[in-house]
């Protein structure tokens, strides 16, 4: 047999995996890490919702997928269905011309709750001592275990990435092989449930994205600021004519019967490529058309593809294609090559499942002989002959009885399918149950529009037979424009602007409960604002989190918390006259000192004392926020300009201190009043403190006579 032709530079050898941007969010320990930045979506070249399905009736293609396309999904948990589900979608909007961001962001909340997740996670579910600490904080402990039971039980991206990149060889043209996702974010809430505290998921999101092929991103990209993730739609032109094609092909094979068609197939890919010895030869950090099906049908003989592009031509035929059995359905398998024992290097091929009910090898790119006008088929729908096991891999001997030629398929590819998928028939096909059915000539179709939420279909019913088939149109989901929905009318949870007034809803209710901090995007600046029986207000003052999830007390200027606010302030609600001292945008209950009130609505100093204002406050203090080491007068709770005699506001010491213009100066000697003008009597001053000294003392040209401390004029 000729030599045969493998791709060194096999797509599922690169693979990243990093963490992108983080953003922070009001807690009442560390700040949350989570995905940062603007996930809008750029401006498309058309915004009609017409101009996509146009362009899946007429190039059969975009987020109209047929049902039996869907393969490794079936080997998905809840939450990973709910991620492919919303890539895949992506993927089919960038290929349709309708989006240009890679970036898919998913929130797991929902899926992980239908899938069995207890909502709310007590200590003992957790197997911590404890949820909250003795200051009211989630412990780190919690947090650990709380993301720890949530990654081992429910997702792996990985899996959904490469379940996407197989089902979807069309949909995926313009992505090159390196693949993102994140640490998923975890913001933790809590709450109490039976008089025990629990976290549950709060707003639980994760991404999964896509470097841009290098042909299809925008001149001049550049990784460092996230252009890899854009698709240059002005560089799709030639996409329409080699999906034409394609259509074409299955076009005039219609009249064939299943095997006259998958022979067809076989003809047209390998008639119109020779295989591109160049790119296979190129490191596996090199990707691009050379590896996908638009190479195959673009027209261009100088333009050829790899072993990838073959798979994925030929099964991209195959789900464009009405069978006249339902059991035929082709898909991706990789891993390495085989000849006489020997690994020859990574490879892509095709199971093909037919309507006897069993799995058959397809290896297009070995079916394609060296002459581009002919071919064999002598690896062409064949089943396995032996097997044998190389360095503990299991390698399966395909083709014609006398076959040298084996098949490791890699451990990725058996995570993504099942066994059963898996399982190669170990005889020839002789035929199934299509060999004299109707062919199906006269469809009648059926459509059911799909909502924001709900998907539609297309159902297609042969009017000769009872034979039909269905096609998923995809839900587009929610466009939201202030938290509401411009399509459906739907509100978001979170802040939403309802008759010219921003609320915080929840399940579309406006939250009238709610009286306190809620966390959400007002505008385009997400951040934590006041609410009011669930309506955003601009007040100013101190305010705990309207989820009741916080003992702290945070500070709020014109509605929205403040981070970097120091000062006196008093509560929002005015439900005490109190004002309390914040730093940091926090209420901290153990300072002492002078402040300002933190709206800078004044420029006097008021006096603190473990973090509430003392109106009949009278000494020394410094400043609350120790921004200097002085010490100030402060009579009647006030930082007053006073000279004489003064103790320490806050009592710690029984020492009388010399103020001048309300500020202690050291090394004085003098005589003076207390500053408070409670007494006209003079003392006597030395080393800036009242000393109870006996004798004449000489002040400024004055002499008095001191007598334990008291002094006159002599």
């Amino acid at each position: 047999m000729k030599r045969l032709k493998v791709c060194f530079a096999c797509f599922l050898t690169l693979l990243l995996s990093v963490g992108l941007l983080s953003s922070i969010c009001l807690a009442d320990t560390e700040e949350d890490e989570s995905f940062e930045g603007t996930c809008a979506v750029l401006e498309e070249e058309s915004t009609s919702d017409e101009r996509l399905a146009s362009y899946i009736d007429e190039q059969l293609f975009g987020s109209c997928s047929l049902e039996s396309n869907i393969h490794s999904r079936d080997n998905l948990t809840g939450p990973e269905k709910a991620m492919y589900d919303q890539a895949k979608s992506r993927a089919e909007q960038i290929a349709a011309g309708k989006e240009t961001y890679t970036v898919t962001i998913v929130d797991l909340e929902d899926a992980f709750y239908d899938s069995g997740w207890e909502k709310f996670q007590t200590a003992a579910d957790l197997g911590v001592s404890c949820i909250i600490d003795s200051e009211g904080y989630i412990t780190e402990e919690a947090k650990a275990a709380f993301a720890k039971k949530i990654k081992d039980n429910y997702y792996d991206e990985y899996k959904v990435s490469q379940a996407v990149y197989r089902d979807c060889p069309s949909e995926m043209y313009w992505a090159d092989l390196t693949w993102w996702n994140d640490t998923p974010a975890e913001k933790y809430e809590v709450a109490k449930v039976d008089g025990e505290y629990a976290l549950y998921i709060g707003n639980f999101n994760t991404y999964i994205a896509w470097n841009a092929e290098s042909s299809y991103r925008p001149d001049g990209a550049y990784s460092e600021n996230d252009q890899y993730f854009y698709v240059d739609q002005s560089k799709n032109t030639r996409i329409a004519g080699a999906l034409a094609t394609a259509k074409s092909i299955v076009k005039a094979a219609a009249e064939k019967t299943d095997m006259e068609k998958l022979e067809y197939y076989l003809e047209q890919i390998c008639i119109r490529n020779v295989y591109n010895i160049e790119a296979s030869h190129m490191p596996s950090s090199v990707t691009g058309d050379p590896w996908q099906l638009i190479y195959v049908f673009d027209g261009d003989p100088t333009t050829n593809v790899v072993c990838e592009g073959y798979s994925k031509a030929f099964q991209y035929l195959c789900d464009m294609t009405v069978f006249n059995s339902t059991e035929i359905y082709a898909y991706t398998i990789a891993g390495n090559l085989y000849q006489n024992k020997e690994c020859l290097g990574g490879h892509m091929w095709n199971y093909i499942h037919m309507d006897d009910g069993k799995n058959y090898l397809v290896d297009v790119t070995n079916c394609d002989d060296d002459d581009n006008d002919t071919y064999n088929k002598e690896l062409f729908i064949v089943p396995k002959r032996s097997e044998y096991k190389a360095d503990e891999a299991i390698v399966e001997v395909c083709g014609a009885e006398n076959s040298t030629i084996g098949y490791e398929l890699n451990s990725k590819t058996r995570s993504i399918y099942s066994v059963a998928q898996l399982t190669l028939s170990t005889t020839e096909y002789a035929g199934g149950s299509s060999s004299s059915v109707c062919s199906h000539n006269n469809m009648v179709m059926t459509c059911v529009d799909a909502t924001c939420t709900e998907k539609g279909s297309k159902t297609y019913k042969c009017s000769s037979c009872d034979y039909s088939y269905s096609i998923t149109l995809a839900a587009p989901g929610h466009n939201y424009v202030n938290g509401v929905c411009t399509v459906c009318g739907d509100i978001a949870d979170g802040f939403a602007k309802v008759n010219g007034k921003w609320s915080f809803y929840k399940n579309g209710k406006v939250m009238s409960e709610y009286t306190g901090l809620a966390y959400g995007t007002i505008g385009e600046v997400e951040g934590w604002y006041y609410v009011k029986a669930g309506v955003y207000t601009e007040v100013t003052g101190l305010a705990q989190k309207a989820d009741g999830s916080s003992k702290a007390w945070f500070f709020v200027k014109d509605g929205i918390y403040d981070s970097t606010a120091s000062g006196i302030a008093q509560k929002a609600d005015k439900s005490s006259s109190a004002w309390f001292y914040v730093q940091g945008g926090k209420y901290v209950k153990t300072a002492t000192g002078l402040a300002k009130k933190a709206d800078g609505s004044s420029s006097t100093w008021y006096y603190v004392q473990d973090g509430k204002y003392v109106k009949t406050a009278a000494g020394l203090a410094k400043k609350a926020d120790g921004s200097d080491s002085n010490w100030y007068y402060v009579l009647d709770g006030r930082y007053q300009k006073k000279t004489g005699l003064a103790k320490k506001a806050d009592g710690s010491s029984s020492t009388w201190f010399y103020v001048l213009n309300g500020k202690y100066v050291k090394g004085v000697k003098t005589v003076c009043s207390k500053a408070d003008g409670s007494t006209k009597k003079l003392f006597y001053v030395k080393n800036s403190k009242y000393t109870k000294a006996t004798g004449t003392v000489t002040i400024n040209g004055v002499k008095y006579i001191v007598t334990n401390g008291a002094a006159v004029k002599a």
